[in-house]
């Protein structure tokens, strides 16, 4: 067996303090007029920075244009390949106020771009595939002269550009009759986690209601470069380096109104250690036509208990009532190395209940509830661990209960018409909280426009901190229009106001391209 990593000591408070104050000590004693040419000389760099940012950000996107150019080009050549290049691209403007009073205008471009190759064997079959996703952030409204803060350091938050390879693998299906495989970097969500695994699996049907499934390769990590970046690494990993994970599964086929699997993985870090252990299965049935049933459990044998347990059903009580009843047994766990460990964690456990009623083809109303017990630390070394405004000590059980109840409604009036309604308010430990959403969706045009509006507010008290209670408000209107087969064009506007934000505005400009090329099967 492969040594077990200790928890991560908790960082100091030196540790925490960081460094440069000698530095921001002695460049506050310095002329005034030196600081000047000191902040002059380095908004110069920072604008030669950019200029060779701006120029690399445009190398990389005339590289992916040329490798579509000549992917769609040769595809043409292939009477059977399909070519699928979907084009997201989305313009954000907005302001936000920063802690010393400053605006700053933010002006962000965000861009995905996919490449999908079906049917490489030209045989019309669509055994090997190629899928891909990648994405590029791009930050304009910050000039060289807002990154400048008082002190004379750059802002370290800004990113003028960044790309993401979200996904990107190659694909075979009916290998044999009975065997599946994908090479690339992939994101996995299963009962055991959510992740980017860049390396292969492969399934294989063994047997007509049994599969077997493998799986090797590297976690992804920020380590590779930025054209490999993966926006899912693990927040508070201190390890650095490649992390090697393996793992296996069977699987449930061929079985109507029934799906199973069951499943190991494990994560180690550089010199073989256990970064990460997880055994689990989940499956799902139709018991009888009135009744649906699932269940999920998750075991971490690092920390050697159990991190999730759920149960679910849904029963048909008559033609138009449903019941849903769900348990959900939850203890969130790290990676051996992530910094988090040095925090206690207790399990949550919540029992929710839902009603759904159907008055018709074209309104639906639910209602339910949901109890939360968890336990909570009353007391520390030092004494109580929660104290009031005053000071004084709160009597706080162990045993913590949140109560809450829910409902909504949707409706279609007509024919391109949806109003969508949800309400919730909880009440238990930490406060209360109060929950409206409404939303109202028409089509207009012939389905070619679309018109949004959405309005929300929440209110909520918080037991320990009366200074944060408070009321936010909140509204959306959007506009969609599909100008042709391969191009959408989406347009947002928010607004919010509240207490501790008197206001808050964000304008969303969206466009979709979706480009085919070829004459083979749809994916």
């Amino acid at each position: 067996m492969s040594p077990r990593m200790p928890p991560p000591a908790a960082p100091s408070k030196d540790e925490n303090r960081g460094c440069g104050a000698s530095t921001e000590a002695a460049c506050a004693a310095a002329p005034r007029h030196e600081a000047k040419a000191s902040a002059s000389a380095h908004a110069r760099d920072v604008g030669a920075a950019r200029a060779r940012d701006l120029l690399a950000r445009r190398g990389r996107i005339l590289a992916i244009f040329l490798l579509n150019l000549a992917l769609v080009a040769g595809a043409r050549q292939a009477r059977a390949l399909h070519v699928q290049a979907p084009v997201d691209i989305v313009g954000q403007a907005y302001q936000y106020l920063r802690g010393d009073g400053e605006v700053i205008d933010r002006r962000r471009v965000n861009t995905w771009l996919g490449l999908n190759v079906l049917d490489l064997g030209d045989d019309r079959t669509n055994r090997w595939s190629f899928v891909s996703s990648m994405r590029l952030d791009t930050d304009a409204g910050v000039t060289s002269g807002s990154q400048i803060r008082y002190d004379g350091r750059t802002a370290t938050d800004l990113s003028p550009a960044r790309v993401n390879l979200m996904y990107g693998y190659l694909e075979g299906r009916g290998l044999l009759g009975v065997a599946g495989v994908r090479v690339g970097r992939m994101l996995l969500a299963d009962e055991l986690d959510y992740l980017v695994v860049d390396g292969a699996r492969v399934r294989v049907d063994a047997t007509r209601h049994v599969g077997v499934e493998l799986l090797g390769g590297l976690e992804g990590r920020n380590d590779f470069g930025s054209v490999v970046t993966s926006p899912q690494t693990i927040d508070g990993v201190t390890t650095p380096g490649m992390q090697p994970l393996f793992g296996g599964g069977l699987y449930l086929r061929g079985i109507e109104g029934a799906a199973a699997r069951i499943g190991y993985r494990r994560t180690l870090v550089p010199g073989g250690a256990i970064a990460r252990e997880v055994a689990g299965g989940a499956a799902h049935g139709r018991l009888s036509r009135w009744l649906h049933a699932s269940a999920v459990y998750t075991w971490d044998f690092f920390h050697q208990r159990t991190e999730e347990a759920r149960l679910g059903a849904r029963a048909r009580i008559a033609e138009a009532f449903d019941v849903d009843l769900e348990y959900w047994y939850l203890l969130p766990t790290f990676h051996a190395d992530s910094i988090f460990n040095v925090f206690s964690i207790q399990p949550t456990n919540d029992w929710r209940a839902k009603l759904r009623f159907r008055a018709g083809r074209d309104l639906a109303f639910h209602l339910g509830s949901t109890l939360r017990l968890f336990r909570n630390e009353t007391t520390t070394a030092g004494g109580a661990l929660f104290k009031d405004a005053t000071g004084a000590p709160l009597d706080v059980d162990g045993k913590v209960r949140d109560l809450g109840v829910l409902g909504g409604a949707s409706w279609v009036p007509r024919d391109g018409v949806r109003l969508l309604l949800d309400l919730s308010h909880t009440d238990g430990y930490g406060g209360r909280q109060t929950f409206f959403d409404l939303l109202c969706s028409v089509d207009l045009l012939g389905r070619r426009l679309r018109a949004d509006g959405r309005l929300t507010l929440v209110n909520w008290e918080d037991q320990l901190q009366p200074n944060l209670n408070g009321t936010s408000w909140g509204g959306a209107a959007g506009l969609t229009h599909r100008l042709a087969r391969i191009a959408t064009l989406h347009g947002l506007v928010e607004l919010n106001t509240g207490r501790l934000q008197p206001i808050q505005s964000r304008a969303l400009l969206i466009a979709s391209l979706d480009f085919l090329v070829g004459g083979g099967a749809e994916p």
